[in-house]
């Protein structure tokens, strides 16, 4: 394993010391804080009294106690360069992007300047910038005005990590990124706490299924389709939802009702990851059926089929990589509900299927989405990036 001292500033929405679940951005900073890096963390939000995370010595928070939306970091961020001397900056175009705009005029683009993109997407639009630096201003009293006239683009950015090639597909059409400035390294799973229970009780046996969806709650993680499904699955399912609702649950449950009493919805909220963990221990099948817009590759995903969970997920570009049908998943068609209600039923009535799925999953993991081969790859971009190569 390589370990290398480099001093790494991440900048990023929020975090998981103060929303619960983490994310893949972040999980990558504490990964190389392990190896010896010494990290920093930009958040959205206030410093938490409290959290359930143990956090290796070498990570160092600083909150915005703002949104966490771009152009929310710049002055926190100009405080910390009179401090700090950062070999590199981390984090989705979107929220580097006015940092490095700024940093080019201030020093000449050091340090260096590195997307981590997760999301397909595009730019942030004129209004949304306009309203960003409102908020900023309203909270700080002052702020550089020069930010609110500089596009978010990939012009002062000197290098893209995307998770799939969906993803670099996606940012280099937008931002017309060359070959040369951009390398796919996928989301790892920590393979040692995502693991399978190995318990001897059977929850097949149970008189539900307990079908695990984590992650955000919306109309486009195919939710719906799912609960849809369940009209056609007689066997009674638990439904359990782990992550922020958006307004959609509401609606989820309203169309439950429609398929029959039998079928239930669990909602248990943010959860941390090692309570997660415990979910997936107890879930008979996971469910990731997005559809395509914004959906890069679920680290949700990964982490399922780590600890044996049979998955079915939609038929998406990013998914397509990772599962391949009746090998180590269920691959349904986008948006439709018939086929993951099928899908359901051949788990529930075919052992073998469910058992070749499950362990197929944990060993593509092991092989492709470790966490160590993520931070090798990260440790070897950022010293080619940071050493000009």
């Amino acid at each position: 394993m390589t370990k290398i001292n480099f001093s790494l500033l991440f900048v990023m929405k929020d975090s998981a010391l103060n929303r619960g679940m983490n994310t893949g951005i972040e999980n990558l900073a504490w990964g190389l804080a392990e190896r010896g890096c010494d990290v920093h963390i930009l958040a959205g939000g206030k410093k938490p009294d409290q959290h359930d995370y143990e956090l290796p010595d070498n990570v160092r928070y600083h909150f915005t106690n703002g949104t966490g939306y771009p152009f929310d970091h710049v002055n926190d961020y100009l405080k910390l360069r009179n401090s700090y001397d950062f070999d590199a900056v981390i984090g989705w175009v979107r929220n580097i992007s006015p940092i490095a705009n700024l940093e080019k005029k201030l020093s000449g683009n050091t340090p260096k300047f590195i997307a981590n993109e997760g999301q397909l997407g595009g730019e942030v639009t004129a209004y949304r910038r306009l309203r960003y630096f409102i908020l900023t201003l309203l909270r700080e009293k002052k702020v550089n005005f020069s930010i609110l006239f500089k596009k978010v683009n990939f012009q002062n950015i000197d290098y893209l990590v995307p998770i799939t090639e969906a993803v670099k597909s996606s940012q280099s059409e937008i931002y017309n990124i060359q070959s040369e400035q951009s390398k796919i390294i996928p989301r790892g799973v920590d393979t040692e706490n995502f693991k399978p229970s190995y318990q001897k009780k059977d929850f097949w046996n149970n008189e539900y299924i307990n079908i695990l969806f984590t992650g955000n709650i919306l109309e486009g993680k195919g939710l719906g389709d799912v609960v849809e499904a369940l009209r056609y699955v007689e066997k009674p399912v638990k439904l359990t939802l782990c992550g922020k609702d958006r307004g959609y649950l509401e609606k989820l449950n309203n169309s439950l009702k429609e398929t029959g009493n039998k079928h239930t919805i669990n909602y248990l909220g943010i959860l941390s990851a090692n309570e997660i963990v415990s979910e997936l221990h107890k879930a008979n099948i996971f469910v990731f059926c997005s559809w395509p817009w914004h959906e890069g590759l679920g680290k949700s995903l990964l982490e399922a089929m780590a600890c044996e969970l049979p998955v079915i997920v939609s038929d998406i570009e990013a998914f397509r990589n990772v599962v391949d049908n009746e090998l180590n998943g269920l691959v349904v068609e986008t948006g439709n509900p018939k086929e993951i209600s099928k899908s359901i039923n051949q788990y529930i009535q075919n052992p073998k299927l469910r058992e070749k799925c499950k362990l197929n999953a944990r060993k593509t993991i092991i092989e492709k989405f470790s966490k160590d081969n993520e931070i090798d790859q990260w440790l070897r971009v950022i010293t080619n990036v940071t050493m000009g190569k």
